[in-house]
């Protein structure tokens, strides 16, 4: 009995060959005729050639004038996604901006039309393996340019990079057939730093940091330069850092390339108005592209209104365990009503982005939306708190009291002057942390080291399952805690309680560590006391230490998140670091 299945092989030649016809037919309207004059020559093209797939054949002619056609036949297995992986979601079919940016791209380099070109892309939208790398590879099928130079902000992600580019080139059938064999790994560099090709083409990675001022290849300086993923955190903290990693482009990089001939590919998120992608943006010799992932104009307004309100009330409800259980059936109910437009709707779901947005609005359009303009909003939006009777009921797993003591060596009286701010925070079996205690104090400034120990052991009194409690040390450098404990042993009721005492400090900066747990209280996963009103408006009111008055009480609930994260219960009644050098204590 025959198989009626049509052969597999010949079934990928037919795709093959319609593939082709329909780059042939947008080939020739670009020429000026119309789509059923096109569609016909490309056609007769087809039919009277005999060299189609085959060495500087057909298809390796449509390529040379075609990105698009590049990338989904000779780079298929990387865009073009089978059905298993569209069914799995481990792939998604490319959006509309991916192909327009291809065009754009193949419009650099064959018209010319500019030679620098910095794309402002959402976090996950396949910036380097949509935009960068097929550009690089493109370039080196063709020899269009001869030394091509991936720079990043760390080697590692850079070698990543060429590492992706080799396995691309390495045994692709299509690319061989057509362009010959291009890599020679026993006579030819072939490594996570630099691929040589047979056609004489160079591509290196290099870290952002490495100096290629001067920098050529047997006399070839850069002709294509790709920075993508330029710069990191900690060169976007500070001014200082922001204007060096520009310094290093304009002084290094920017005079590595060759004059007249090259182009530059930038290709990041924003993340800060001063940060190297805003002042490529802001730089009139450059062609910059900004996309946001979600296209509405107010996205506050639209997941903060109406169905999505709903949503997020249901989601951040405390009470109930299940939140994310019941707030998604919520959502699947609703899922018509609910579906927005985004950049790449094949691949992103509207659920799953909604809740990067609710964990933290102004990270979420800074690094979703590209909008640097809420760099001073405040960073939490909601604060979830229930009396002190209600969470007094919970069920406490452990319990910890952090404080973080005024810094009176270092700053001045009145409104500068740092508080002192006490955060009593317990686990409860729930997996919520409770902020059981948030205090913020100023003390009589000549008994005001005095009055910090005494009110300490008043909470320790009132708050009996509390045995471990952990100062900041920059302010005392310890004093505080060896009082503490003498003062312990001589009372009467606290002397008998095995209370762990520590010192911590962080590497991190401040806005880092405080940023760690925007999103578990904007998602009701830490709770505070009602009654603790004026240590809550000073959370409420942080934006960044750079535009906020005071950051105390916010700063110990985040010691106190992570802390209470690293400690296990040894044994009823106490507990024990599991990893305390890497807290910062003790050092």
């Amino acid at each position: 009995m025959l198989n009626d299945k049509p052969d597999g092989k010949l079934e990928q030649q037919l795709k093959d060959l319609q593939l082709l016809q329909k780059h042939l037919t947008k080939m020739y309207m670009k020429e000026g005729l119309t789509y059923k004059k096109a569609l016909q020559v490309a056609q007769k093209t087809i039919e009277s050639e005999n060299n189609i797939f085959g060495y500087k054949g057909l298809a390796w002619i449509c390529g040379s004038q075609d990105l698009e056609y590049f990338c989904l036949y000779f780079l298929a297995n990387i865009y073009v996604p089978t059905e298993e992986e569209i069914i799995k979601k481990s792939k998604a079919e490319l959006s509309e901006y991916h192909i327009e940016i291809w065009h754009e791209l193949e419009n650099m380099v064959i018209k010319k039309d500019y030679n620098q070109r910095n794309y402002i892309c959402p976090r996950s939208f396949g910036k380097t393996s949509c935009i960068s790398t097929p550009l690089a590879i493109w370039c080196a099928c063709y020899k269009f340019k001869s030394y091509i130079v991936i720079a990043s902000a760390v080697e590692d992600t850079a070698s990543s990079f060429l590492k992706n580019i080799g396995n691309a080139l390495t045994n692709n059938l299509k690319i061989e057939k057509s362009f010959g064999k291009l890599t020679d790994k026993k006579k030819l560099t072939f490594n996570s730093s630099v691929i040589e090709l047979t056609n004489t083409v160079k591509i290196e990675s290099v870290s952002a940091s490495s100096a290629s001022r001067g920098k050529n290849d047997n006399f070839t300086r850069i002709d294509l330069l790709i920075m993508d993923d330029f710069q990191k955190d900690d060169e976007v903290a500070t001014d200082e850092a922001r204007i060096k990693k520009w310094k290093l482009y304009n002084d290094s990089l920017k005079n590595a390339t060759q004059a007249n001939t090259s182009i530059m590919l930038s290709v990041g998120t924003i993340q800060h108005k001063e940060c190297f992608y805003s002042r490529i943006l802001n730089t009139r010799s450059w062609k910059s592209t900004v996309k946001r992932c979600v296209l509405l104009d107010d996205i506050d307004e639209y997941f903060n209104t109406g169905l999505w309100d709903e949503f997020y009330k249901i989601y951040v409800n405390s009470k109930d365990e299940d939140s994310l259980i019941h707030a998604k059936e919520f959502y699947q109910k609703h899922e018509a009503e609910m579906q927005y437009p985004m950049l790449w709707n094949e691949f992103w779901n509207c659920f799953d982005i909604a809740l990067k947005y609710y964990e933290s609005p102004v990270s979420f359009k800074q690094e979703y939306q590209n909008d640097v303009n809420n760099i001073g909003e405040k960073r939490f939006k909601t604060t979830v708190t229930e009396s002190s009777l209600d969470i007094e009921k919970h069920k406490f797993l452990k319990s910890i009291l952090i404080i973080d003591p005024a810094k009176t060596r270092t700053k001045t009286n009145g409104r500068k002057k740092d508080y002192f701010a006490f955060a009593l925070c317990s686990l409860g079996d729930n997996k919520v942390k409770y902020i059981r205690k948030g205090e913020i104090h100023k003390f009589r400034k000549d008994l005001e080291f005095e009055d910090y120990l005494q009110y300490t052991l008043e909470l320790l009194r009132l708050y009996k399952d509390v045995n471990y409690v952990s100062a900041e040390k920059l302010t005392y450098g310890g004093a505080d805690i060896l009082r503490l404990q003498e003062l312990i042993k001589e009372d009467i009721e606290l002397n008998r309680r095995d209370i762990k005492f520590e010192m911590h400090g962080d590497n991190k900066s401040k806005d880092d560590r405080i940023n760690t747990i925007v999103p578990a209280v904007n998602l009701g996963q830490v709770v505070f006391c009602e009654d603790d009103s004026e240590a809550i408006e000073q959370l409420r009111e942080f934006a960044g230490t750079r535009y906020t008055l005071h950051d105390d009480f916010v700063d110990a609930v985040a010691t106190a998140c992570k802390i209470i994260d690293e400690i296990e219960i040894k044994k009823p009644g106490s507990i024990y670091c599991v990893n305390g050098a890497t807290l910062g204590w003790n050092l």
